[in-house]
């Protein structure tokens, strides 16, 4: 209870004790009866206005709580849109790396395509370069074999060849007939033979 309430029925009784003790008259009665009756009245008022105080601090906490349970949702609300956002974020940088991944794998194959042509067009020359090369080589040996069967047959005892051209001992030599377009003294030279 608060101090002047305490106070006012003290004072009540104090003013009621003094007028009995000291035989004042009806009138100074009338005066405390009226204190009295004033003291009662502003004490239900002030009772009527506790009760309105509670009711209002009551009403007071219940939507205090209500912001506050309203606040806590638009919390909740608001980190769930913000996980929502951060997964969001996090797909699309997923995705940006996937391009970008996709970008280079792409740039090198394209890289890889030309360059890869290139060195296959040089190695088809260099092949070529090596078959042509090994052709040439590798020719036909007709004149190799030509010389060894002049010398064979120069050495041998009965010469299929050569008979025409040298000469044994003892050996009358045939001599081919001279073309018939040649005079004797235009007769072409055999070209000199080519040692390596």
């Amino acid at each position: 209870m608060p101090m002047k309430q305490t106070l006012a029925p003290l004072i009540v009784t104090y003013l009621i004790a003094t007028v009995v003790t000291n035989g004042c008259d009806d009138r100074a009665a009338d005066v405390a009866r009226e204190a009295a009756d004033r003291q009662a009245r502003q004490n239900e008022t002030m009772a009527e206005l506790q009760q309105e105080v509670a009711a209002g601090t009551r009403r007071l906490v219940e939507e205090e709580a209500q912001a506050r349970q309203q606040s806590l949702d638009v919390h909740r609300d608001l980190q769930a849109e913000r996980s929502q956002l951060g997964e969001g974020w996090n797909d699309l940088e997923t995705q940006r790396q996937a391009i970008a991944g996709d970008r280079r794998t792409q740039s090198f194959l394209a890289v890889l395509a030309t360059g890869g042509g290139a060195v296959l067009a040089g190695l088809l020359a260099l092949a070529f370069a090596c078959l042509t090369m090994y052709g040439l080589s590798q020719r036909d040996d007709s004149a190799q074999d030509a010389c060894e069967l002049l010398i064979g047959d120069l050495v041998a005892d009965q010469p299929r060849l050569t008979r025409y051209l040298v000469s044994r001992p003892g050996e009358e030599v045939e001599r081919l007939p001279p073309p018939a377009d040649v005079e004797p003294g235009d007769r072409p030279s055999l070209p000199a033979p080519n040692h390596r």
